[in-house]
């Protein structure tokens, strides 16, 4: 852009600032004379009508006064938004201009340049070619020389296009053989190339993958001999003492028949070679290699193998399948909600196996594989200072699942006897997985409150407990019918328990007599313990303890244990007053126990109670609340506590109901 055009575009702008100075100019007078002048037609109206024209004046005055205003601030506006406004817009216009001039001058020029140069170069070209062809028809020797003085001719006349074309031509080679470069060391890898027998088996990408092979080529080629080997070696890890080795003859006919298993796979050399990733061999497919490479006699069969471990080789799949499925159908069964499955895993390899009777199986053959043992039941036999833990820990048992064993096992072992320590395990497990239901009760909780208006060591059931029921859902695991786990999926609650609720009374207790003394007196005197007034009803059998740890009926329970916090020596009273027809030990579990009889079939027991604590003698009458014993913890008794019964015509009955 030139100063001349700049200077036009000034001028332009300052004329149109006086034009709009002398509209605004002009209206300031127009608005300054209609102020001072009246409108004729106003004045004719006002002749006509005073009152109407004045109106009608006073309108047009404000009317015109309001236009003239807008216009004055309108333009006033206008010039100062253009005082900002307009320096930018001139400023961008500016620099587009000097953009685009300078890429024209450069860019564009240089283009053209390049573009009138390779025309011209052309047109020489097209005469150089002319002259050729009169050349090859005058004097063809003359051909090179006359072709080599034009060619650099036309790199001394058109240097700067060259330059050009050669500085394009570059980058972009580069770039090519950068990607191709790229592209090609990204598909290879180093790898070593296998060379077996001297031929070139394939490549690995580490030895591992290589070694992995062999292994999967030797164990194709083991024997079943060798294979009861390893199975006897695992039975003498199981801890039995009375096996202690292997058979030495198995051992040796192993060894004879791994030495030309060795033999038929040679050691092979590797060499470091660079190969795309798509020539790398796997350990399966390396181990058909090495089988086909060797000397053996080789076929095309599916190998089985069971926890990876190589088994046998079957002329097809389906044989294999059809004999697994015989033994999974038998283990199944129709029951809903049923999974049956292998506990080991299962799986076939198609490949090149040793042709050969100890590699290559028949069905009937594989399926009494399948059904035998992978060991066989150990027993031990009880030496002199064998205790069940120490048999135990030696056999890495704990003395639960000894005695699980075991069944009928108990501390007191003899020595000779056999105990069995390691179950026989099949050599395919079979694992069933059953989703079964169960309904389980809720116990109930009991909740007491105490109140003044009855005696110590009275209750009243206000509200009878009632068990709730919940819906357990579970998955239980069996191995060859052996429960071995069990899932717990869901519980739903069906029934909510009903809480029991009972009275307990806080009155304070008086005695009957002199004698009656507190309820912990030590004196061979009676004690008693308020009822209150005559009742037909027992009172409860342990004032100072209200806690039922369990109730009647409880997993065969016949009574009622009663405790609480510190209950070893809390009294024991006599329910109902009655003669005692026991008091002493018993050996059946109850410890030290008293009975008494209430007449009409009715009797009441005591058992667990404290040793020395028993206060009256067989035929001794006592009364409703009367201490007999302190609660204690002897004979077959987890901890201080009273069990009460209740006996009806010699049937042991629910005590609550009597209470």
């Amino acid at each position: 852009m030139s100063f001349k055009h700049v200077k036009r575009d000034k001028t332009a702008s300052s004329v149109q600032e006086d034009v709009n100075r002398q509209t605004e100019d002009s209206n300031e007078t127009a608005l300054a004379v209609a102020d001072k002048e009246e409108n004729p037609v106003a004045q004719e109206q006002g002749k006509a009508a005073p009152a109407a024209g004045a109106a009608l004046q006073a309108v047009y005055r404000q009317i015109s006064w309001l236009g003239l205003q807008t216009q004055r601030y309108a333009l006033r506006f206008y010039r100062h938004i253009e005082r900002y406004v307009r320096l930018p817009f001139q400023m961008a216009r500016f620099g587009l201009r000097f953009v685009f001039v300078t890429v024209d001058r450069y860019a564009f020029k240089t283009y053209h340049e390049a573009v009138d140069e390779a025309r011209y170069l052309r047109v020489e070209v097209r005469s150089v070619r002319k002259n050729l062809k009169r050349c090859v028809k005058q004097s063809p020797a003359a051909l090179f020389p006359v072709l080599g003085h034009y060619t650099a001719k036309a790199f001394r006349r058109h240097k700067k296009l060259f330059a050009t074309l050669l500085n394009t031509a570059l980058p972009i080679a580069a770039c090519v053989l950068l990607a191709t470069t790229v592209a090609h060391w990204g598909s290879v890898t180093f790898a070593l190339e296998v060379n077996y027998n001297d031929q070139n088996i394939g490549y690995v990408a580490n030895e591992s993958v290589y070694l992995e092979a062999e292994k999967l080529a030797r164990g194709r080629i083991m024997s079943d001999t060798q294979q009861a080997v390893q199975t006897a070696e695992n039975t003498a890890s199981a801890g039995s003492s009375s096996v202690q080795a292997v058979n030495l003859s198995t051992r040796s006919l192993a060894a004879e028949e791994e030495k030309p298993a060795q033999e038929l796979i040679a050691k092979p050399s590797y060499k470091l070679r660079l190969v795309s990733i798509d020539q790398l061999t796997d350990a399966d497919a390396m181990s058909d290699k090495l089988i086909e490479h060797s000397s053996s006699k080789i076929t095309n069969a599916c190998g089985v193998y069971v926890d990876g471990n190589f088994v046998c080789a079957v002329k097809n799949e389906t044989d294999a399948v059809s004999v697994f499925d015989k033994i999974l159908n038998e283990k199944k069964t129709d029951e809903a909600n049923t999974i049956a499955d292998f506990v080991e895993e299962v799986s076939y390899v198609q490949g090149l196996y040793p042709d050969n009777e100890e590699t290559v199986w028949d069905a009937e053959r594989l399926e009494k594989k399948l059904r035998s043992k992978k060991a066989e039941a150990v027993y031990y036999t009880v030496k002199m200072g064998d205790t069940p833990s120490g048999i135990a820990q030696a056999n890495d048992l704990t003395t639960k699942e000894l005695m699980a064993m075991n069944p009928g096992l108990t501390e007191t072992i003899h020595v000779g006897d056999s105990l069995l320590v390691s179950n026989e395990v099949n050599f395919l497990r079979v694992k069933i997985i059953k989703t079964v239901q169960r309904t389980e009760e809720i116990p109930f909780e009991t909740e007491e409150n105490k109140t003044s208006s009855m005696y110590v060591g009275r209750t009243k059931t206000v509200q009878e407990g009632v068990n709730g029921q919940r819906q357990i859902t579970e998955m239980v695991t069996y191995i060859d019918n052996v429960p071995v786990s069990t899932k717990q999926v869901s519980t739903k609650v069906i029934k909510d328990p009903v809480t029991k609720k009972v009275n307990v009374g806080t009155k304070s207790k008086s005695s009957y007599s002199s004698g009656r003394g507190n309820a912990y007196s030590s004196s061979s005197s009676p004690v008693y313990y308020d009822t209150g007034s005559v009742s037909t009803r027992m009172m409860w059998p342990a004032p100072t303890a209200h806690q039922v740890s369990q109730r009647y009926g409880h997993n065969g329970h016949k009574g009622m244990d009663i405790t609480t916090s510190g209950a070893m020596g809390r009294p024991i009273v006599a329910a109902a007053s009655g003669t005692v027809v026991y008091a002493g030990w018993n050996s059946t579990g109850h410890g030290y126990r008293v009975v008494i009889d209430h007449g009409n079939g009715l009797q009441t027991g005591y058992s667990h109670c404290k040793s020395g604590s028993i206060r009256v003698r067989v035929g001794q009458k006592v009364s409703q609340g009367q201490q007999i014993a302190s609660i204690g913890s002897t004979g077959n008794s987890s901890g201080p506590h009273l069990h009460f019964e209740v006996i009806r015509n010699g049937t042991r009955v629910n005590p609550e109901r009597y209470i």
